[in-house]
């Protein structure tokens, strides 16, 4: 099977249907998943005994410059849990500022957008379709609120944000292909790695750690984990009304 620049499969024998750039919206690329639809399917819930992590993150975003931020941790620990946390409090409209009145909140899979990339050029004709998303969906979501395209916020979760990074991708990094859209406000990133990512790879990159406020996701205590274990049980309970054993 072939690829289409956004990333789509095509099968063998089937004429390739480029999406048309002027129409093409986040929704529409493979390797972004809404993430407000884990919060309808009740897949996503609060980041249980996580607080001081997520007042931090949502204070970091709602900054005017350097409002991205990278979940730093042990794998395991929940990193991705804070972020679907988020989804879940701005969709419930826990988040009272204005910040997030207005948001698009995508995961971006950053192997399924490297994926099928190895042709030289091709990584380039994704990022050109979702740069045009961004633009493209901003104007959208605008125009179905009557506000201004500049009142629309884009948040990205990426997980291994090591992994877009030049020094990392053998394609170019993401991130400093995107350097001009974080550096506008055009779109906001949360990012997750671990430590030993973080050190060596986002450390030594000064722009990168700058632009990147750092948000320290230690281990639970074993109590504390226990906790969020039975939180999570009777949340999921509730979602299937039905009794979980042990």
């Amino acid at each position: 099977d072939q690829v289409d620049p956004a990333g789509h499969d095509v099968p063998q024998g089937h004429a390739q249907q480029p999406l048309n750039p002027d129409e093409v919206t986040l929704s529409d690329l493979p390797f972004l998943t809404d993430m407000f639809d884990g919060v309808k399917n009740g897949k996503f819930g609060p980041a249980y005994l996580r607080e001081e992590q997520t007042e931090r993150l949502i204070n970091i975003i709602r900054k005017t410059n350097n409002n991205s931020a990278v979940l730093v941790g042990p794998t395991g620990t929940g990193k991705t849990a804070i972020a679907e946390g988020l989804a879940y409090s701005i969709a419930k409209g826990e988040i009272q500022d204005a910040w997030f009145d207005n948001i698009i909140f995508m995961d971006l899979n950053i192997g399924a957008m490297i994926a099928g990339t190895s042709q030289v050029g091709k990584f380039e004709e994704k990022l050109i379709i979702l740069k045009k998303a961004i633009e493209n969906s901003k104007k959208k979501l605008a125009q179905e609120r009557n506000i201004s395209p500049e009142d629309v916020k884009i948040l990205f979760f990426i997980d291994e944000l090591h992994r877009c990074m030049s020094r990392v991708s053998p394609t170019g990094g993401l991130l400093e292909q995107l350097k001009g859209e974080l550096a506008k406000g055009d779109i906001t990133i949360i990012g997750a790695t671990t430590w030993d990512e973080y050190k060596r790879y986002i450390e030594e990159d000064r722009a990168i750690k700058e632009r990147f406020q750092r948000i320290d996701c230690p281990a639970p205590s074993v109590p504390d984990a226990k906790r969020i274990l039975f939180l999570r049980r009777v949340m999921e309970e509730e979602r299937l009304n039905n009794t979980l054993k042990d």
